[in-house]
């Protein structure tokens, strides 16, 4: 049996990159990231990105980096666009932090990363 770890982090509409923590995301994180209901889009390579499923209802903010990163890991999501934040959840024998911000970090210039770990413990 193969042990799997997680990563997650947020997309933010506004090209923020906010960093979650190392394990899966639990429901309450997942729906605070995202602003409401949840639902998973998940990637080929077994990656879950994580959405809003009312975004167009509640009219939320075109996420220009959520969009590009579905389009070039899941070919067949191609027109789809991605509305509102997403949580990005890595899953992988090991997840090297440097590769998932560069992955994610290639699709807008103006992404930047905020380390929000041990901001609850200040």
């Amino acid at each position: 049996m193969v042990m799997t770890m997680s990563e997650w982090f947020t997309i933010c509409t506004d090209g923020t990159v906010l960093e979650g923590n190392h394990g899966e995301p639990t429901l309450k994180e997942k729906q605070e990231g995202v602003g409401g209901h949840i639902v998973a889009i998940t990637l080929p390579s077994g990656n879950i990105m994580w959405v809003n499923d009312n975004g167009p209802e509640r009219d939320f903010p075109f996420n220009r980096a959520a969009t590009c990163l579905l389009w070039d890991s899941h070919p067949r999501k191609f027109g789809t666009r991605i509305l509102g934040n997403v949580v990005m959840e890595y899953t992988a024998e090991e997840t090297i932090d440097e590769e998932v911000r560069s992955h994610i970090m290639q699709y807008d210039e103006t992404v930047d990363i905020n380390d929000v770990r041990g901001l609850e413990e200040e």
